[in-house]
């Protein structure tokens, strides 16, 4: 191509996507060869711009001289792009290979983000494959894939709404957060969605796969209705971690599965916290599975924590949390820690099949609150010596108003059902629902239902308390 020509033909094209860029109105671009960038290209009109590959799919490469800038930077406007694949070549760089900044993009059907490199030594880099500030994202069959950066190695977006329909976000890994994809909003209400795809095989020190955080006053709200979040590793929160410091994030999900992600200490599946004394974290699960997933100190499936104060408020009215596990800890299925958290158990949520090396195979709660108006509570087992098959609780306060918890099992200890540790503010209500078919062991007198430490207390004015072996109700 050669910019002298008309451009508005394949016979006479031009050479570069500035110079199609610069004909006046909305326009279409349509590559005819790959491309090897070494200026970066500037999107900065206020136009419509559609960029896809004339026939099957063209790549635009970084050149090794364009270490200081994007491929492609939008600042203005709107863009949707098919079948472009933008190829780093592990070129390491101090900008993702995308850069969007007030505008709107799409992302359709043969993008490919890949071997983009943001930085392999600044944890505070965003975005190897795109970042984006106060910007619409909509992600319908694109792919990112082996990006680094120090945070959201895949997709980083400040400021900004996702609505991620379908794609994929694999082998990303970033320095400090958001391995897949970065959430930060530090102003204003954002909210975004996950409706399918997958997310899988991302590392991040926080949040492997997803890491998704408000501050200053802001207000963050994700949703996730579909998608596959597997085979994430993390130190903290492998599939998703949601946080919130003097604002609040909530998460609502209500479909998908978060399966075989690990995290090497707290939350396998998802970790909610906080990290300042306002604020408030939210998470809502409607619906979905988290499953099969890892951790070795705490949360095999949830982490559900409070810190210095922020509110962690959740309800769990739907979808399951199963075969989740501590190889080194408590709370098989989920760990609750904090003295600001409250999390409530409704509906047909099932807590079930979950096992912690330690205690609480379906739930460990040390502080806070835990309401359980519904669900079912079966088939999980804590090996610890304190055990709590199904429930262990230390120094919190649990309702028991509705439900099921049943046939758990504590081989090593106590109350297979249900364990209260020896601490005055240890209190167990148990008002309605069902305790029946739990079992422990080691001990003659071990509580198969519930077992009460001396100084816990234990209030029971309804509810069944059947079939537990060796027996019902054990003090000690």
């Amino acid at each position: 191509g050669n910019d002298n020509n008309g451009g508005y033909e394949s016979s006479k094209p031009f050479k570069t996507i500035s110079k199609a860029y610069s004909c006046p109105g909305n326009i279409n671009i349509n590559l005819l060869s790959n491309i090897t960038q070494k200026s970066q290209i500037n999107f900065n009109q206020n136009k419509i711009v559609v960029l896809k590959s004339n026939s099957g799919s063209y790549t635009i490469s970084r050149d090794s001289s364009l270490k200081n800038g994007s491929i492609l930077y939008l600042s203005s406007g709107k863009i949707s792009i098919s079948n472009v694949v933008f190829d780093g070549k592990n070129i390491e760089s101090t900008q993702p290979l995308i850069n969007v900044s007030n505008s709107t993009i799409d992302l359709n059907n043969g993008v490919i983000l890949q071997n983009g490199i943001n930085s392999l030594t600044n944890s505070n880099t965003c975005g190897g494959g795109i970042f984006t500030n106060n910007s619409i994202v909509n992600v319908n069959g694109a792919t990112f894939k082996k990006n680094k950066a120090g945070k959201g190695a895949g997709i980083a977006l400040l400021n900004s709404n996702l609505t991620f329909n379908s794609g994929t976000v694999s082998d990303n890994s970033v320095r400090s957060q958001g391995g897949g994809i970065w959430f930060w909003s530090n102003g204003g209400v954002h909210t975004s969605y996950i409706k399918g795809g997958t997310i899988s095989n991302n590392y991040s020190p926080e949040g492997g796969g997803i890491w998704f955080a408000s501050n200053n006053g802001s207000n963050n709200t994700l949703n996730i209705s579909g998608s596959n979040i597997k085979n994430n590793t993390a130190n903290f929160g492998a599939g998703v971690f949601i946080s919130a410091q003097g604002a609040k994030s909530t998460l609502n999900l209500s479909g998908g599965t978060i399966s075989n992600n690990t995290a090497s200490s707290n939350g396998g599946g998802v970790a909610t916290t906080g990290w300042s004394n306002v604020g408030e974290t939210r998470l809502y699960m409607t619906g979905g599975s988290i499953n099969s997933n890892s951790a070795v100190y705490g949360g095999g499936g949830l982490y559900f924590g409070s810190w210095e104060g922020t509110k962690v408020i959740g309800s769990l009215s739907g979808g399951t949390i199963s075969y989740n596990t501590t190889s080194a800890g408590w709370g098989g299925g989920i760990q609750q820690v904090g003295p600001a958290n409250d999390l409530t158990i409704s509906g047909n949520n099932s807590i079930n099949n979950n096992q912690s090396k330690e205690n609480g195979g379906a739930i460990d709660i040390y502080n806070g609150k835990l309401t359980i108006n519904g669900g079912t509570i079966s088939n999980n087992v804590a090996y610890g010596a304190d055990g709590g098959g199904g429930i262990h609780i230390r120094e919190a306060t649990v309702s028991l108003n509705g439900g099921k918890i049943t046939n758990n099992n504590a081989p090593n200890a106590f109350g297979g059902g249900v364990q209260l540790q020896n601490n005055a503010t240890t209190i167990f209500n148990f008002y309605s629902g069902e305790i029946s078919g739990n079992r422990c062991g080691g001990y003659s007198s071990c509580g198969g239902g519930v077992s009460q430490d001396k100084n816990a207390k234990y209030n029971k004015t309804g509810g069944s308390l059947y079939n537990n072996s060796p027996q019902n109700y054990n003090k000690r």
